[in-house]
């Protein structure tokens, strides 16, 4: 179990909390975690004492504030390679976003140096066996082609103002470095995106030849203006999304597809659902939500039922 201590002091500077000084003021809890996942909030003190001196993972100024550990600094266990050995056939590639304020608010990914685009998922899914990429890709979808059987090195670089949960589906890479900005006083525009030769403690083309082996995660916490470098092998068929972990950074465009091997399925379901980046789900009649195209009315949104506003009215009689 691990305890919530309403006295435990926090350091000042930046980025602290307020340290709660009244116990009187608040309940103390404990929180119970059991084997089977289930948890509960149990009135009391804890049992045990936190720990007197923390350690604080993913700051987003890691490298600036007291008692705070870079991912790097991780390790994981030898036999967790044994099935991702670094192969000699390798890529390189970038992937920098950034947001733009109101009235043009948005959140544009570059990949490889390319123009940045926020990102629209196409209305016709990509592993589809009929997929024409002419007719069916979306302009403003951003895909990164992977070839198979390579060990893949993906810089992530950060000109955003503050840190962002990247999640990449179909695999757990390697975090082999992670780095916070390059100076302490530099905002915005101010910051320039850390250079692949300089910005590292050695130049990105020998990290992803590195042997040593980073801890793996399939989300990683970039920092503000700061920069990730992850690996992973291509061993793993499909069409995989990379995208930030806040939906609502989701929905304004931050994220691109990873289209490994140029996958498509054999066949899919008659009555299989897919999404279009309204978040309007297509060839989908349920209970909760009607998508017959006789019947659909644009405004709504059946990807998500609290969402269906006519089946909301006419469940509630309305």
């Amino acid at each position: 179990s691990s305890g919530i201590n309403a006295e435990w002091p926090l350091r000042p500077g930046r980025g602290a909390a307020t340290a709660v000084t009244n116990p009187a003021a608040v309940i103390l809890t404990t929180l119970q975690l059991r084997p089977d996942n289930s948890f509960e909030y149990v009135e009391g003190a804890a049992t045990s004492s936190p720990n007197p001196d923390p350690v604080l993972m993913n700051c987003n100024y890691f490298g600036e504030q007291e008692k705070c550990v870079s991912v790097t600094a991780l390790k994981s266990k030898a036999d967790e390679f044994k099935t991702r050995p670094l192969l000699e056939d390798t890529e390189l590639h970038t992937a920098d976003f950034f947001f733009s304020l109101p009235p043009v608010y948005g959140y544009f990914f570059s990949l490889d140096g390319g123009t940045y685009t926020q990102n629209a998922l196409p209305h016709h899914p990509i592993a589809y066996p009929d997929f024409d990429n002419e007719k069916d890709m979306n302009p403003h979808t951003n895909v990164l082609n992977l070839a198979l059987d390579k060990t893949v090195t993906i810089v992530l670089r950060n000109g955003a103002g503050i840190a962002h949960p990247i999640h990449l589906h179909g695999h757990k890479f390697e975090v082999l470095e992670e780095i916070s900005r390059a100076k302490p006083n530099c905002f915005g525009g101010q910051c320039a995106l850390p250079d692949l030769e300089t910005g590292f403690s050695a130049p990105i083309s020998e990290l992803a030849k590195r042997e040593s082996r980073g801890v793996l995660k399939d989300v990683i916490i970039v920092p503000m203006f700061g920069a990730a470098v992850v690996r992973f092998n291509t061993d793993n068929p499909g069409v995989w999304f990379a995208h930030c972990h806040f939906d609502e950074h989701v929905d304004s465009g931050q994220g691109f597809v990873m289209n490994e091997g140029n996958w498509k399925a054999d066949k899919v379901p008659a009555d299989f659902p897919s999404c279009d980046y309204t978040g309007r789900l297509q060839h989908m009649t349920s209970e909760l939500c009607t998508c017959d195209p006789e019947e659909l009315d644009p405004t709504w949104l059946c990807s998500k039922d609290y969402m269906c506003q006519w089946t909301r009215r006419r469940s509630f009689g309305h």
